[in-house]
């Protein structure tokens, strides 16, 4: 069986794990059945919502000798930071819970799942994924005592239709909290960093809020944060394309992951 995720520094040598979820453009085969979006359409709406290159903005966590986790599939096909149950996800409301059936902008992507689609989906790329990321918070919990989990992310410059708050503010950086996960002084210290290299940041603005792997939720060894990049800064949102400054705000973000790992 295919294995639709990868692993940086499985054992890392710091009490670190990433979680980057939306950076992958992959459309593995068996997901395709039940696509009814034309071609045109679907590249359009990947390329508003793939969190382009962010395996690569945030590559200083396993050099740092942190533990990165990627998502292999495109969000399109399954987006592994919706809850499992769309029950729970407000996102299901305009079709892009665990499974997009919307777009952006209300098109259909698919016209129905079925629930044989929805098993295989969960079950090949969903859960498997969500198993990763806990064993490797376990790991790094039994070996350190503590976890900083990085939720690793990136927005559009401009607010798209399928946001649910319209007027919500766009900074160059974003950071997400939870209230028993994110330490006060972790986000002051990421807002202070961004600060001092030029750029501005807002708290849980455009996006809010951060993960940790479901079973571990109450743990507070386990520290996380959401760290959210403005795609304005590195690329060229029409066409995908690197802006010259992608090396700059890597290097931004660099600074983010270090003071991140030295703050807890």
């Amino acid at each position: 069986m295919s294995t639709y995720y990868s692993v940086s520094n499985s054992y890392p040598s710091i009490p670190v794990v990433a979680n980057i979820p939306h950076s992958s453009t992959c459309v593995p085969d068996f997901a395709r059945k039940g696509i009814s979006a034309s071609e045109d359409l679907f590249r359009l709406e990947m390329l508003r919502l793939t969190d382009w290159y962010t395996d690569e903005l945030y590559s200083s966590v396993a050099r740092f000798g942190g533990c990165a986790v990627t998502f292999g599939a495109n969000r399109l096909v399954l987006d592994p930071e919706r809850f499992e149950d769309d029950g729970q996800e407000m996102m299901s409301q305009a079709g892009m819970g665990v499974i997009y059936t919307r777009g952006t902008h209300g098109d259909i992507i698919r016209e129905t799942v079925s629930p044989e689609m929805r098993e295989e989906l969960l079950s090949k790329l969903y859960r498997p994924y969500h198993a990763e990321l806990e064993m490797r918070v376990r790991w790094v919990l039994e070996h350190f005592g503590k976890c900083l989990f990085l939720d690793c992310h990136s927005f559009p410059e401009k607010t798209l239709p399928y946001e649910l708050n319209q007027s919500i503010g766009r900074a160059d950086f974003g950071f997400g909290s939870d209230d028993t996960h994110t330490p006060l002084r972790l986000l002051q210290t990421l807002e202070q960093t961004v600060g001092q290299a030029g750029f501005s940041s807002l708290r849980n603005e455009p996006f809010a809020g951060t993960i940790v792997p479901l079973q571990l939720y109450g743990d507070r060894r386990v520290a996380s944060v959401m760290i959210e990049i403005n795609r304005g800064l590195y690329m060229d949102e029409n066409n995908g394309q690197k802006l010259p400054s992608f090396r700059k705000i890597q290097d931004v973000v660099s600074e983010l992951v270090r003071a991140a790992i030295e703050t807890v």
